[in-house]
């Protein structure tokens, strides 16, 4: 059991969120925990995101924290959202989709495990354009063949630079994998 000393403060932000988020979280939390009594100099802020921060503040994500945010050197969120709000005006989602917008993470990145021998599959997807700000978006019912009928619409919009931004990091990310 040797201690191992980090000089630096890691000042995480723990947002458990909602649903299972806050039982997920507060897992991590105990790793994290075990980690300080290792010698790491972690700092574990907590506050709130979604449903959660609807219920405290009405509002999905507050300024302090977004502030906080950007002064932290990680982010551990939760889930966000849940039936509880679903009448609600303001979404829980609301608040994760600003988070990405402000800090700009805006490039999803999975991998997936392929059951054939060499083949390296990842699937990058945007975050902060396209169907999650489209506009218009809504419900409305029309006369179709003299029958009133309900139909939805949204659109789906991204700019060059979504575009270009996401094609730089699926090169990179290309670039330095197995090249299967």
């Amino acid at each position: 059991k040797k201690n191992f000393i980090i000089f630096k403060k890691m000042n995480i932000l723990i947002l458990p969120g909602d649903g299972i988020g806050p039982e997920i979280s507060k897992q991590l939390v105990k790793i994290l925990k075990t980690c300080i009594l290792y010698g790491y100099n972690i700092n574990l802020i907590y506050n709130y995101i979604g449903g959660i921060s609807i219920d405290k503040y009405n509002l999905p994500l507050i300024d302090n924290v977004l502030k906080i945010c950007n002064e932290s050197d990680s982010i551990i969120l939760g889930c966000v959202g849940g039936y509880k709000w679903n009448n609600y005006p303001i979404k829980p989602e609301e608040g994760l989709l600003l988070l990405r917008k402000k800090l700009n993470f805006f490039a999803n990145i999975r991998p997936i495990k392929c059951p054939f021998k060499n083949i390296d599959f990842l699937i990058i997807r945007e975050l902060n354009g396209g169907i999650y700000y489209g506009k218009p978006k809504g419900i409305s019912k029309q006369l179709i063949n003299s029958i009133p009928t309900w139909y939805s619409y949204d659109t789906e919009l991204y700019n060059e630079q979504e575009i270009i931004r996401l094609i730089k990091v699926g090169f990179n990310l290309s670039i330095n994998r197995k090249k299967k």
